[in-house]
């Protein structure tokens, strides 16, 4: 049992479509990650307001982990929302992305690196990014339930020995 759960331990991110970017993230190696064109934002809430914080946007994804010494794999879904302006400025689709898929690598890099099965590290990993993104993005939420106006990505990952 104890080779199962050391054997989700050292995971890689194989994404369909992008590149190859290795790191370490403990004594785990965590290759490859979720590129801004995963985050399809969706205007959900259209700007009204001539300025301060106004609309809405969301993305969703979803990421299918795999354990590779086990067999044992999860779909980990997330939508990611955020205003179209905030007191500060305009949130472009591109800057939602980027910043999104930053999060997003961040997030994964250190949920993966513990030892857990891969529905715990999705849990970990949603939970990691419902606190960061509203640092990176004031106002910004994660959510586990995409809204049904949303298509999902769909992101092939894999977890390897």
């Amino acid at each position: 049992m104890m080779g199962r759960v050391l054997g989700s331990c050292v995971m890689a991110l194989l994404l369909m479509g992008a590149a190859q970017v290795p790191g370490t993230c403990g004594s785990n190696r965590v290759e490859g990650g979720l590129v801004p064109e995963h985050f399809q934002f969706k205007v959900l809430v259209p700007l009204t307001a001539p300025s301060g914080p106004d609309g809405w946007q969301a993305a969703c994804v979803r990421v299918r982990l795999t354990n590779d010494n086990t067999g044992l794999n999860v779909v980990c879904q997330f939508e990611i929302g955020m205003l179209l302006r905030s007191h500060e400025m305009e949130i472009s689709t591109a800057l939602a992305q980027r910043v999104s898929a930053e999060q997003a690598n961040l997030a994964a890099y250190a949920a993966l690196s513990k030892a857990l099965l891969p529905g715990m590290a999705c849990e970990r990993f949603k939970a990691i990014l419902k606190g960061s993104m509203p640092k990176a993005i004031v106002g910004a939420r994660v959510k586990a339930d995409c809204d049904p106006a949303l298509v999902p990505v769909e992101v092939l990952t894999m977890v390897t020995p």
